[in-house]
């Protein structure tokens, strides 16, 4: 009798740990799932918080001011995302600017630029004039389809923020 006694003692000490490793090893598994995610989540370049959002948001009131479209001020602004033309050639982004028909000189021209699909893979770009009111940067355009460009434009009068959105098609692989 002392034998079967001993045989359920032992076998109730069994399974009174498998519940406490089962529930441990479920706990383990969803931590380990939910890492993965995050990790995924923060290194994929198609997905991207806004830089700055928090001070963006702060500061909105203010940049309203500065966000106009430059057409209500007599500009007409054309801006081209320019493929490249060979396989290590680099794209161009260039923009055209006039105002009532004249070429815009010495102004100062910066762009953001990313392709829709890749917002965390933002290029930075300082445009240059190259001739009367054509300003010119090099950028690296690997993948057909929509582009946002943000421009910032610095004139004497103020300082213009506006968005264009564009097609690229013909890009090398």
């Amino acid at each position: 009798m002392t034998k079967k006694h001993d045989q359920s003692e032992s076998s109730f000490k069994r399974r009174g740990l498998f519940w406490p490793i089962f529930v441990l090893v479920l706990l383990i598994g969803h931590v380990s799932i939910l890492t993965t995610a995050a990790i995924l989540a923060s290194t994929d370049p198609s997905v991207a918080a806004e830089p700055d959002f928090y001070e963006k948001a702060l500061a909105w009131d203010a940049d309203r001011k500065l966000v106009r479209e430059p057409s209500l001020d007599g500009y007409e602004v054309t801006p081209v995302l320019a493929p490249p033309t060979s396989q290590k050639a680099e794209g161009q982004l260039s923009l055209e600017i006039t105002r009532e028909g004249v070429p815009v000189q010495g102004d100062t021209l910066t762009a953001t630029i990313f392709h829709a699909a890749r917002s965390g893979d933002r290029q930075h770009l300082t445009l240059t004039e190259v001739q009367p009111g054509v300003y010119v940067a090099p950028a690296l355009l690997n993948r057909d389809g929509h582009w946002e460009v943000r421009f910032e434009l610095t004139t004497p009068e103020r300082v213009y923020r506006f968005i264009r959105h564009i097609e690229v098609y013909g890009t090398t692989r």
